[in-house]
């Protein structure tokens, strides 16, 4: 039996994300982040094998807050820094950490800093997934503050702000319902103009509430209605215009979308806004928005049935929703100086 420290391999070193639409990153860590990145894998449920050529997202540790020395390539292992250019690099600090992006890759590290007390785990997660979210909004996605639950193999999104009931409206779920996440789903757009989503965990509940749980966030589902949640004396469903849903939905995912991307620059987290109000537009016109009122004794899974059920091909009002411009769904509703 050896008494020498047992080498990882690359594989257990690496952690694959994956999403629909063959959207993929590598996650990868130094001895000293590694950690972190088992954490964030294990509430993901995520693969330990890398994802072919897919980009990298690396932490390393070791920064310091106060003065840099470029990107610290050296630091990494070779299967990291493999295939990556040693000049035209550009880094940001953002808190406990600084974010180096670089114009012709679309793999990312990120330095740890040393030297300062602002740590925030938290904080690393976030601008550590931040390329995911940035990809995902350049193919028409976007993220939102927003419960996942499975109604007949199809995804339903309740929508709401926290504290406003989602978790609650969750538990009470009878089956066949299934809950797949209940504070951030994901949305990539497919090639039939449909919309995919994925699950995205709870952060608070493991690190505010010290609670072990995971999230299965490989599974999708098809998208099929989008709810706005709203606590009421009685329960009920009622269509929502398609410019209050863009604008509702556009403000739920900027929630979640501006916690990774504010370590960006003014000019693309310009963009970036802009890019979403678009993808919200375009989301409220391929899928049903309802506003679902709810109490907490009301039968409310079954409004939303009937709701799904009036929506479908044949049924008299099916398509009722469709058919504008996204780009003229709220006159002025974008502006550039936003």
């Amino acid at each position: 039996m050896g008494t020498g420290k047992v080498a990882l391999s690359k594989s257990e070193k690496t952690y694959s994300l994956n999403l629909a639409g063959g959207h993929s990153w590598n996650l990868m860590a130094t001895a000293d982040e590694m950690p972190l990145v088992k954490r964030i894998a294990s509430m993901m449920e995520l693969e330990g094998k890398a994802a072919g050529n897919s980009p990298r997202l690396i932490m390393t540790g070791g920064g310091s807050y106060k003065k840099s020395r470029g990107v610290p390539l050296g630091r990494l292992e070779a299967h990291m820094r493999e295939g990556l250019p040693r000049e035209g690099w550009r880094g940001r600090n953002c808190g406990s950490l600084r974010v180096w992006f670089h114009g012709e890759k679309e793999d990312v590290v990120y330095e740890t800093f040393r030297d300062t007390k602002n740590y925030r785990e938290l904080e690393h997660i976030n601008l550590f997934l931040f390329p995911v979210y940035r990809k995902v909004f350049g193919f028409g996605g976007m993220t939102v503050h927003a419960a996942l639950v499975e109604w007949k193999g199809a995804g339903m999104i309740i929508a709401a702000q926290s504290q406003t009931g989602k978790s609650t409206c969750c538990r009470r779920l009878p089956p066949p319902w299934k809950v797949l996440g209940d504070e951030e789903a994901i949305k990539i757009k497919d090639h039939q103009g449909g919309y995919l989503v994925h699950p995205f965990p709870t952060w608070s509940d493991y690190y505010d509430r010290k609670l072990k749980r995971s999230w299965d966030v490989g599974r999708h589902l098809p998208l099929r209605a989008v709810f706005f949640l709203e606590q009421a004396d009685r329960v009920g469903v009622a269509p929502i215009g398609q410019a209050q849903a863009a604008v509702r939905l556009l403000n739920l995912a900027r929630e979640k979308a501006e916690g990774s991307w504010w370590c960006v620059g003014p000019e693309e987290s310009k963009a970036l806004r802009k890019k979403l109000f678009f993808n919200a537009c375009d989301l409220v016109t391929a899928i049903p928005t309802f506003v679902l009122r709810t109490n907490l004794t009301g039968r409310f899974w079954e409004a939303m049935e009937n709701a799904v059920f009036e929506t479908e091909e044949g049924h008299p009002s099916a398509g009722s929703w469709k058919g504008r411009n996204p780009a003229t769904l709220w006159r002025g509703a974008w502006h550039e100086g936003e």
